[in-house]
């Protein structure tokens, strides 16, 4: 999904000289995959450097305006994939500071 920039994940990843992760997506799971970005995509997750879990009021206004039902099992299933993007975008948020860091020593030089 491109950012508001129109640059993928693919394109950053590839842009850093890093291998591309690969998505093993099971086509029964495939619509809580949809649901999570639907839901992530629609509210600022970066906040000083670390990514921000989805309040679960989002969720609920997600629900609510779009109609869907959400059972418990799948609430905990997409509280776990957003505490793992979370985890993994704070860390390459972090990467990059450290980057730009290396790179402002290295011009200092």
């Amino acid at each position: 999904m491109p950012d508001e920039h129109g640059v993928t994940r693919v394109d950053k990843y590839e842009g850093m000289n890093q291998p591309v992760p690969t998505l093993d997506v099971p086509e029964s799971g495939r619509y809580l995959w949809d649901w999570y970005f639907d839901i992530s995509g629609r509210i600022r997750r970066m906040r000083d450097g670390v990514c921000e879990p989805i309040p679960p009021s989002e969720y609920l206004a997600w629900v609510e305006l779009t109609g869907s039902i959400i059972y418990p099992s799948e609430f905990a299933i997409l509280c776990a994939m957003d505490d793992q993007y979370c985890s993994e975008m704070s860390n390459e948020a972090k990467d990059y500071r450290q980057r730009l860091q290396d790179e402002a020593k290295k011009g200092q030089k």
